[in-house]
């Protein structure tokens, strides 16, 4: 029988071997660690953003606010440059109210205004205030139409149907009719009454806001960047 030969590896051969199978296996790690955690908007729909006194807003809700916001600036990032409108997004913004990038700017205000939203919604249901038929059409007319003016992309991120849409113009409309009887007590006029005590950073707003207990999701929303999501 003839002798087997056995194979001997240099030591410095051998070493390279296992470093090469140690990086490799680092980067296979990595890989599916990233494929695990990588935020995927539209398959965290469900995820709750806001807690308030109990009531849950779940992303789809927010998504909403996000479409708003996205939708308004970017008709501003499409002026600031209609080649690249995806720049404006990343712009610092020094205002006398407010400082930071768009992207930052366009985030905290679509996650105030579904809170204020859905603060005003719950002191108007204990209000006894509601919509009458006609303004309940108007709800049924104006999400029908919201979802007609969706662009593709916008439905298959969001995945917001007419139905859903309908609940949250309702809400919406809700809060501005109690807004508005709110501003009526006063001797200024409702744009600038509003603007003063009832809109978000008015001196009622945000004493009332004090009185709620509020939760926001951080690990979720802190994803969540405006100018990336529905548009471009």
């Amino acid at each position: 029988m003839a002798e087997q030969r056995k194979w001997h590896l240099k030591p410095e051969v051998k070493g390279i071997l296992i470093f090469v199978l140690v990086i490799f296996s680092l980067m296979t790690a990595v890989t599916i660690y990233h494929l695990k955690t990588v935020f995927i908007f539209e398959d965290d729909l469900a995820e709750p953003v806001v807690t308030i006194d109990g009531t849950v807003v779940t992303l789809k809700e927010i998504s909403y606010y996000i479409m708003e916001v996205e939708n308004t600036g970017d008709e501003f990032a499409r002026v600031y440059n209609p080649d690249n409108p995806i720049e404006y997004w990343s712009l610092f913004m020094n205002e006398e109210t407010s400082a930071g990038y768009v992207s930052d700017l366009a985030r905290t205000a679509a996650l105030d205004y579904c809170i204020r939203d859905n603060i005003y919604y719950l002191e108007a249901v204990r209000a006894g205030v509601e919509l009458t038929d006609e303004e309940q059409e108007s709800v049924r007319t104006d999400a029908e139409d919201y979802y007609a003016q969706m662009t593709e992309r916008q439905r298959k991120v969001t995945q917001l149907v007419t139905e859903d849409l309908e609940l949250i113009i309702e809400k919406v409309t809700l809060t501005q009719k109690y807004m508005i009887q709110l501003s009526l007590q006063e001797d200024a006029s409702v744009l600038e009454a509003v603007a003063l005590h009832y809109d978000v950073g008015g001196d009622y707003y945000e004493s009332l806001k004090d009185s709620y207990a509020i939760k926001v999701n951080e690990k979720i929303w802190d994803q969540v960047h405006p100018g990336h999501i529905t548009i471009n």
